[in-house]
């Protein structure tokens, strides 16, 4: 990771600070050059460690195989405008599964109850001052965005797991060289200024195509494919570049590679600029709640209020609220989560799980929409219901 002493250069006001960060402490080429990390306190890995997502290796201190697929995220908030008005800022570092879709919450006792005291107890105040300013939520509560981003992806590395540090590191060690990596790998990538520098400006006015956006900043990622992100106005408010990771997430590479995901915005979009005009998306947690129903798509019946699929009688009322990252589910009987079988559940001892609803209401957990049940209920009888492919396939919509 960056030192200290390198961090207070990352204590960035501008796009013009960001690219001072990245000339002070790292090369620059056309290519996208990895941030100069190191971290003594953790095990050490071989310089030749095989790059993340490669077949037959398992998941170790120096290999992320499961979730190898690194997702360095921002936001563009309008509305709210949120952070300086020339920065995308920080959504997140994010690590999905190589296969797609993503785990998430997958160590628990990793995580920490205060992000600001532990940096603070770390010594890492420049960091602090760094994610203050640019690692915004959009609703004004910074420190549970950055609680839900370490919990909910941070506790899925298994580079990141504090047995892989040693006896006479400092207890949260581990979540120091997180949040100092996810900065040093968002300062590479300042989007105002590589969009700035290609002719592309906020406007409310002009409007632009996706190749425009894709040219101007996959010349910095080694010509690799990024994902742009829109909200329901075709205003882009999310910017996703990819990679794969040679080594830890304290002191590895970060090798850029194409979004597999297809980019939500269509030609014709918008860059609004932080005026406040229009919508605006980001890391919201206004608790907004819609009540509604869930339904299989293409099956008879919904779902009840325990969560299993039952076509007789009448649907359970869910009520859907807007958090950090997406959307909790409820019912009459507690929250809702998907346990470690992937079955879908909800209970006063359930533990909530993070959901998102995509553009057609369809529920998504873990990055995918897909859910399934090992049978149809009949009558009185219920059936049990899975995330991901079984022997009945559905989508689970939520009609309000």
């Amino acid at each position: 990771m960056l030192s200290y002493s390198s961090l207070a250069f990352i204590t960035l006001l501008s796009v013009g600070a960001v690219a001072d960060a990245v000339a002070c402490c790292v090369p620059r080429s056309d290519d996208f050059v990895s941030p100069s990390l190191s971290a003594p306190e953790h095990q050490q890995c071989p310089a030749n460690a095989p790059l993340s997502c490669s077949s037959g290796t398992t998941d170790s201190c120096c290999y992320e195989g499961t979730n190898g697929l690194f997702l360095s995220t921002q936001f563009w908030d309008y509305n709210p405008a949120t952070g300086p008005d020339d920065v995308w800022t920080l959504h997140g570092l994010w690590s999905d599964k190589c296969s797609g879709g993503y785990n998430q919450f997958c160590h628990p006792s990793w995580a920490v109850k205060n992000v600001t005291s532990t940096l603070l107890d770390l010594g890492y105040n420049k960091l602090l001052e760094t994610m203050q300013t640019n690692w915004k939520n959009m609703n004004g509560n910074d420190e549970s965005l950055w609680q839900h981003e370490f919990a909910k992806h941070a506790t899925c590395m298994s580079t990141v797991n504090p047995a892989c540090y040693s006896s006479s590191a400092p207890k949260y060690q581990y979540v120091g060289d997180f949040f100092t990596s996810a900065v040093a790998l968002w300062a590479q990538l300042p989007s105002y200024k590589f969009l700035t520098d290609a002719g592309i400006t906020p406007s409310t006015t002009q409007t632009y195509t996706v190749q425009q956006f894709q040219d101007a900043l996959s010349a910095h990622v080694d010509n690799s494919e990024v994902y742009l992100g829109c909200d329901r106005n075709n205003a882009i408010t999310e910017i996703w570049y990819f990679f794969h990771l040679k080594g830890s997430v304290a002191d590895g590479t970060f090798i850029p590679t194409d979004s597999i995901t297809s980019s939500s915005c269509t030609d014709g979009f918008k860059w609004l600029p932080k005026t406040g005009n229009g919508g605006g998306g980001g890391g919201d947690d206004d608790g907004s709640t819609t009540s509604g129903n869930l339904k299989p798509s293409g099956q008879p019946g919904c779902l009840i209020s325990d969560g299993s699929w039952f076509t007789s009688g009448t649907c359970a009322t869910f009520k859907v609220t807007e958090t950090v990252g997406g959307v909790s589910v409820s019912s009459s009987k507690g929250p809702c989560g998907v346990d470690g079988q992937g079955k879908f559940q909800c209970g006063s001892s359930v533990s909530s799980s993070d959901f998102t609803l995509d553009e057609n209401n369809n529920l998504v957990y873990g990055g995918s929409d897909a859910w399934s049940a090992n049978s149809q209920p009949s009558g009185q009888s219920r059936a049990a219901v899975y995330s991901g492919s079984g022997s009945i396939n559905f989508q689970i919509n939520f009609a309000s």
